[in-house]
């Protein structure tokens, strides 16, 4: 026989009379609200309720300065770190531009001297009766280049200098006396080398190429050489004999 529920209503406990088959009667309560939590387990779902939902105004502000000063600080780095090494690009660049510019006076230079000596065999020769062909004068497209080369590689006062050096080059070769033109081109490689090793300023090097600009003006105004002014990066020896 099924069960039977008789339920009274109470204003705490709510009494359940459950009539069996024998017609005795089992007694049971229901509680209406839970038993409360024990305190320390409330304390510490108080303190992780507070950890999950706290906001610290102050500390989400430290966060933020201390990651905007940690960006910053790591891009001015980066920023001199690549600044160093275009400029160490730059001088190697530069350096190796004047260094091609000094292997081709030296070049240049030697192939006036021998250019002079076979000027004055063919004179020679023909002062004799002998009809030779007049040597060709030497070369000077590869020196060209290279001075070319130097200016585009060079920026703000270095191209000053640059270009001074191929002013200076392209007027010595309209010197007539060739065994002193050959002299002022190895005093213009000098001036390079002092320039490129960091002897000599941008400033000083443009002043040593106007000494060189200066004695070859005198020079085809007829100037003795001791009326000259000294010759820029004069050779010293430094080793006793």
């Amino acid at each position: 026989m099924l069960a039977l529920f008789k339920v009274a209503s109470c204003s705490s406990w709510n009494p359940i009379q459950l009539e069996n088959d024998s017609g005795t009667f089992r007694q049971g309560t229901q509680m209406e609200n839970s038993a409360p939590l024990p305190a320390d387990i409330t304390d510490d779902v108080h303190r992780i309720a507070d950890a999950l939902t706290g906001f610290d105004v102050g500390s989400l502000v430290e966060t933020i300065v201390g990651t905007l000063v940690g960006a910053l600080l790591a891009g001015v780095v980066a920023f001199l770190v690549l600044r160093q090494e275009r400029s160490e690009r730059y001088e190697t660049k530069i350096t190796d531009a004047a260094r091609d510019v000094m292997v081709q006076i030296a070049e240049y230079a030697k192939e006036v001297r021998n250019f002079r000596g076979r000027l004055i065999d063919h004179h020679a020769a023909e002062a004799n009766g002998t009809t030779t062909t007049r040597p060709l004068e030497p070369e000077r497209t590869d020196l060209d280049v290279s001075l070319d080369i130097l200016i585009a590689r060079s920026k703000a006062r270095d191209r000053i200098v640059a270009e001074g050096i191929r002013e200076v080059a392209y007027e010595l070769t309209f010197v007539m006396d060739m065994d002193w033109s050959s002299r002022e081109y190895h005093a213009l490689r000098r001036v390079i080398s002092a320039w490129r090793s960091a002897r000599r300023s941008n400033d000083e090097t443009i002043a040593s190429l106007l000494v060189i600009n200066d004695r070859r003006r005198r020079t085809e105004a007829g100037a003795k050489a001791d009326d000259l002014p000294a010759a820029p990066e004069p050779f010293e020896r430094k080793l006793s004999s």
